[in-house]
Order: C-alpha cells, then structure tokens, then sequence
C-alpha cells in the first residue's frame, strides 16, 4: 500500500503553518511515500496519497479550524484518531522531543478543546512514532 514517490506538493506549506518541525522519522515518511489512512493498534493514522482526500493529514488535520488552532497552539501535531472514530485527535507532543527530535503520541481531550481552549491529554499512546508502528499495520481500504 506505500508506493515510492517524490515528495508532495502540499507538505512544505503544511509545514510552514506549523509552529515546529515534523519528528525525523513521520517526515521522512510523508516526502518519500504516498499511503491511504492506516490502522496501528487502536490508532488510525491519517494517509498521503494526494493532499485532497478527507483522510489524507494535510485535509484531516485541519478541517477543524478551532481544534487545530488549540492543538498547534499547545505544541500538538493532530496525525490521526481513535480507530473508533471518537472525535479526540491523536498527535505528536511536541512540548518534550527526544535529542533526534522524536516526538510522543498522545490522544487529547476534544471535549476540553473545543469547549474550554484548553489542553488535557487523556492518554500516552507511544513514546515516538516508530514505536507506535513497531506495534503493527492494518491498512484501511480507500
């Protein structure tokens, strides 16, 4: 389901509104290959395939405005959602790297966002993104 290909069109704007860099190794993954949303664990991790589809990170991320203001704001990078389709963004915890730049998984709190403009993280999902992935794929059919 990954397919190798030149970097997007769409990443270097997405990144030029984010308040920090990507974590090395998610980069990495979104300038060489195009994939559909993907399962790890109870993650859904959104896709790359053409910075148009709903699930794809460029659209999903920041098709709430509010929710996105406050994550980025906060040192959050949303890059996908409970397999339950539960409206609590998982992101990057930007706030603590680790000296490669890594960065935690966390699930926050959209109830807390969108209601308060605050941050509460409910859950520590992984310690970076390779080990989230460590944990395994299930591809979701587009």
């Amino acid at each position: 389901m990954f397919v190798s290909t030149p970097p997007p069109d769409w990443l270097a704007p997405f990144e030029q509104n984010l308040p920090f860099r990507l974590p090395p190794t998610y980069r990495s993954l979104l300038l060489r290959y195009r994939f559909p949303a993907f399962e790890v664990g109870a993650v859904e991790l959104y896709g790359n395939l053409d910075g148009e589809s709903d699930d794809d990170l460029v659209v999903a991320s920041t098709c709430d405005r509010v929710l996105a203001s406050v994550a980025r704001g906060g040192g959050f990078i949303h890059i996908g959602r409970p397999v339950t389709r539960n409206y609590d963004p998982i992101c990057f915890d930007c706030r603590r790297r680790a000296k490669t730049g890594e960065a935690g998984i966390v699930r926050l709190d959209h109830e807390e966002i969108l209601c308060n403009d605050s941050i509460r993280v409910v859950e520590k999902i992984a310690p970076s993104f390779l080990e989230l992935l460590a944990r395994g794929i299930r591809f979701i059919e587009p």
